[in-house]
Formats: structure tokens, sequence, C-alpha cells
């Protein structure tokens, strides 16, 4: 067999990376041994393993029923999988002993997808249906005492907000996290879920401590003006960096879609602000779209962005006199030359680059 040939070969190999039940392989059938003869293979090995990848299913927890006692004490990365039809209360993993366990990953339909007793410092998980529950999902997380970085990837395509939003929540959640990547993605024919999304979370979550944040609309079809969250404080007042992430698609209306500061309620200061337009947008800045607060701002991919725009920009920057940094990071219709031949770069420090 392969697995025991490779097992024998890698004996002097100190950690080893377990992919074993990969997302788009079958589910082995109760009468089917191969599972079985598997891990009697592999977890013999367990004290080496750094990394896992599985998907969690029924017959997986056949096979493991009279395995107990699982000790993985150098697994340190640890990935799973949950389709739409799981409906086990526990992750099979729940009494696993993983002692340096520092990194959890999950894709989850369901919505059963981790522990809140999980000891983890980095989360990252892509959500669909059941999974997108608000209620559930700050849960979860409120437990997770040692997390410092999140990372939600949460797809909203062809979701009904009533059905994920359906859990009351009478007190407001708070997170003490380092860095928050949020990524909210839905269909153009869904698209005021994104920003009834945004505001739940909004307004029954507060990101303490929080001093890196991304945020992805993909793609963003509505306007900024009809997010409603004026009057929210879900983050600090500071930020060391901030990246704004808007992809517009092929959309072509004539006016703004907004004050981006819509999407930061309660924040007046933030060290870097990067804006990445992943398509051509009229997403405009002007009147207030840069808080008085930001420092340096970076302007990337936006091909909206013509020498025009830059200079009036420019103009209210140093004008207002907070902004003292400016990146110019691939947007192809602001040249080096502009750039360099800008007469105010005496009074702010300007950069282009193509990557």
């Amino acid at each position: 067999m392969q697995i025991s040939e490779f097992i024998a070969r890698s004996s002097n190999v100190s950690a080893l990376e377990i992919y074993a039940f990969p997302w788009t392989g079958r589910k082995t059938s109760p009468s089917d041994d191969a599972l079985s003869q598997f891990l009697d293979l592999l977890l013999p090995q367990s004290s080496r393993w750094s990394r896992l990848t599985f998907q969690d299913h029924e017959y997986l927890r056949l096979a493991f029923h009279t395995r107990t006692n699982i000790q993985l004490p150098k697994l340190r990365h640890l990935t799973t999988s949950y389709d739409d039809d799981f409906r086990e209360g526990t992750p099979i993993w729940a009494n696993w002993e993983m002692r340096l366990l520092n990194s959890y990953s999950a894709v989850s339909f369901a919505d059963t997808y981790f522990w809140p007793q999980l000891e983890v410092t980095d989360c990252k998980l892509r959500l669909s249906g059941e999974s997108l529950d608000i209620a559930r999902l700050t849960e979860c997380l409120n437990g997770m005492r040692q997390l410092q970085n999140l990372t939600p990837n949460c797809n909203l395509s062809g979701i009904d907000v009533s059905t994920v939003l359906t859990n009351p929540m009478e007190n407001v959640v708070v997170l003490s996290i380092h860095s928050l990547a949020l990524r909210l993605s839905c269909m153009e024919s869904n698209c005021g879920v994104q920003f009834k999304y945004l505001q739940r979370i909004y307004s029954h979550v507060q990101f303490r401590e929080l001093s890196q944040l991304e945020i992805t609309l993909d793609r963003l079809v509505d306007r900024l003006a009809h997010l409603a969250t004026a009057g929210l404080s879900p983050y600090p007042s500071k930020f060391d960096f901030v990246d704004l992430n808007i992809d517009s698609g092929s959309s072509h209306i004539s006016e703004s879609f907004g004050i981006i500061s819509r999407l930061l309620p309660g924040v007046t200061n933030v060290g870097e602000l990067r804006i990445d337009t992943l398509q051509s947008s009229p997403l405009f800045l002007m009147g207030g779209g840069a808080s008085p607060g930001v420092r340096a701002i970076s302007f990337k991919r936006c091909e909206w962005l013509s020498e025009g725009d830059l200079s009036d920009l420019i103009t209210m920057y140093v004008d207002q006199g907070n902004v003292r940094s400016l990146n110019i990071i691939a947007c192809r219709n602001v040249s080096e030359e502009f750039i360099r031949g800008n007469a105010r770069r005496a009074k702010m420090k300007m950069r282009w680059s193509l990557y």
C-alpha cells in the first residue's frame, strides 16, 4: 500500500501534513472498511501531525467510535468542512488533545462548525446557508478567549436574510481581537442582503482592541447611502490600518455610491487607509470620503481614478493638512510622471508603483 510505504520512508520526518478526507471526495459507506484501515495506518503517527484537513460526516464518526483518546501534541493547523446535511451538535474533534493548535479553518453549510472552547489565535471561516446565523456565530466566537485574528468569508448569495437572522440577540457581544478580515459576497440579484447582514453585525457585536480591519464587498451594486450605520459603534475609534475592497462588478451608475465612512461607523482616526476597487467604479471620495484623522491613503487598482480626480483629492488632502502620505498602486489611469511632476509633492509624500 502506498500509504504504508510513505509512512515507512517518512520515519525521520518530524512533522506530517495530513489531507485525509478531501472536501471533494466521496463519503465512505459504512460497509466499506477502507476508512478504518486508513485510520489504523495514520493514527499511530498522530504524534507527528502538524496539519490536518478532513470532512466531518457520519461515516467518519462511525470509524472513530472505537478510537478514543486522540493525542495530537504537534498539531498546529486544523481544517474541516461540513455539508448542509450535517446535524451533529458537537464537532468530532471537540475532545481531541491539541495543546499546540493555533489555527482553525472551516468551510460550512451547517450551523455547527466549531466549538466555543477552541483555543486558537487564528480562525478562518467560509460560511454559507445555515452557518451564517449571526447569533450562533457570535456565541462560538465569544468563547474563544485566545482569538486574535478572525477571517469570516460569508457567501450571502441566494440567502433570505430572515432565515439567518431569526435568533434574537438581546445583548451586545464583545470580541477582543487584533485583526478582522470580513468578506460579504452575493449575486447582484440579492444585493440588499449585504447591508442588512452588515447592519445586524454592527448592531450586536463590538470589536474591542481591533487595530487592523479589512472589509470586502463582492460585489457592491447598492449605494452606501443605503447603509444605515448612524449611531452604531462596532469598532474602536482608532485604527492602525483599514483596507476596503469594493468590487462594483460591471455596474455603470452615474452617481456616487456614497461616502465610505458609512462602512466605518464611530471610527475617527486611521493610520493608513487603503482603497481597493476591483473593477471600474464611480466611487468618489470627495466630500468626506477620507476621515480627517487619516494619515496615509493608498489607492490600489482604482480604475475609476483619473489624474484629474487625483489632483482634486491631493488639493483637498493638503488643505486639510492631515494626510501625510499618498500611495498610488496599479491605478492604470494615473501615470508615474503625473506623481513625479505634481507641484504639491513638497507638502505630501507621494509614491507610485505597479504592484
